[in-house]
Formats: C-alpha cells, sequence, structure tokens
C-alpha cells in the first residue's frame, strides 16, 4: 500500500490538512509538557490530542505465523490511518523512520510519521514523515 501525501490529504480529526493537525498537536504537547519527560509521556498526550490509540499492538508475521507483537506510540485509525512514532532527541533518525514505517505496513496504515521532542529548552519539536 502505497501512503497517501500527509501534506495534501484531509479527512483526519478537526479536519483540514493532516500534516498540519499533527503539527499542530505534537506543538501542543510539547507547549504543555515541555522538556525533560519520558518518552511515554509525550506519545500518551499525542495519542489524546489526536484521539488516537497509544501502544498500539502491532502484529509481526513471518510465513502467515505470528512471532512477535510490537507497540506503535500512537495509532490514528481512519481513512487516513498514521502510525506515530515518538522518539526523544532532536531529530528523526532512520532507523525511527525505518520503525515506523514497518509499523505503517503491519497495521496497513496510510501514514507513518516520527515526532522527534527535544531534550532540551530552546528548542522545537520535529514531526518527519516517511516517504
Amino acid at each position: 500500500m502505497e501512503a497517501a501525501d500527509p501534506m495534501t490529504a484531509g479527512g483526519g480529526p478537526g479536519g483540514g490538512h493532516w500534516a498540519t493537525t499533527v503539527i499542530d498537536a505534537v506543538a501542543m504537547v510539547w507547549k504543555a509538557l515541555g522538556p525533560g519527560r519520558p518518552e511515554t509521556a509525550y506519545s500518551a498526550a499525542l495519542a489524546i490530542e489526536l484521539g488516537g490509540d497509544h501502544q498500539a499492538a502491532v502484529p509481526v508475521r513471518y510465513r502467515g505465523a505470528l512471532v512477535s507483537v510490537c507497540r506503535a506510540d500512537v495509532f490514528v485509525p481512519g481513512p487516513l490511518a498514521t502510525v506515530i512514532e515518538v522518539k526523544l532527541g532532536d531529530r528523526a533518525t532512520p532507523e525511527a523512520l525505518a520503525q515506523a514505517d514497518a509499523y505503517r505496513r503491519s497495521l496497513d496504515a496510510a501514514v507513518a510519521a516520527v515526532a522527534a521532542f527535544p531534550r532540551a529548552a530552546g528548542k522545537e519539536p520535529a514531526v518527519v514523515y516517511c516517504e
């Protein structure tokens, strides 16, 4: 399944452009919680903000057999089903992007992204979408 273009696709909670909705939600969580929180605090707050599921189960299958169950930080179901991995740091790493995209494929979601929350004050969080 090809990922939808989150920059132009609409239909997420609150309407409008879904990418803007996600970016605004990340900014609101950062403004409310600030630096120094554990990753789970940011991901739980982001799930609340977006009306999604926190720590959603992601089945991993091999030759049709369930071999593991991972947890996506945030999963927002719907027409533009979205997986968001939350990381602490100034940027989204290639590993985090690969993880979010793998979860997207397992959940048959349309969009995958990484929200990177900085560890220190004076910086802004970043949202990077998987291609």
